[in-house]
């Protein structure tokens, strides 16, 4: 039967050899190279945006497209032309995803077709991002 270490057996396990076993992970470090690898590959491409789109939309646009890996670009009827991220679901024969979904609490929840309420942007060809590699 499996019993956790508490404290004591922990720092005696990891006290008794010298150096102690570096945490190069879940602390500030960590999390300083991660932001400066993301925001070294978000400098690589300069993607042309509608003049709507810059400032810090075009950041949005940018971290959407980089992180999660996919944008939802659909129009609507107040804003015009927007996009945002959100889920997708279905395959055709291709198995690509048909359906869009998106939930935004000024616009609502939207289930949309992919290529005829909205079309989607994608970094890569599997939709994900590029953050599992940071």
């Amino acid at each position: 039967m499996y019993i956790p270490f508490n404290y004591q057996q922990i720092n005696t396990a990891a006290g008794l050899y010298n150096p102690s076993p570096v945490k190069a992970y879940n602390n500030q470090t960590f999390a300083f190279w991660e932001r400066a690898l993301f925001q070294r590959a978000l400098s690589v491409l300069d993607i042309s945006l509608p003049e709507d789109w810059n400032g810090s939309i075009k950041d949005l646009f940018n971290y959407i497209l980089f992180k999660i890996g996919f944008v939802i670009v659909f129009n609507e009827d107040k804003y015009g032309t927007i996009f945002t991220y959100g889920s997708l679901r279905g395959y055709d024969v291709f198995y690509r995803p048909t359906n869009a979904i998106i939930a935004n609490p000024v616009i609502g929840s939207r289930d949309m077709v992919i290529g005829e309420d909205c079309g989607i942007l994608k970094l890569t060809p599997d939709y994900f991002g590029i953050w599992d590699i940071i």
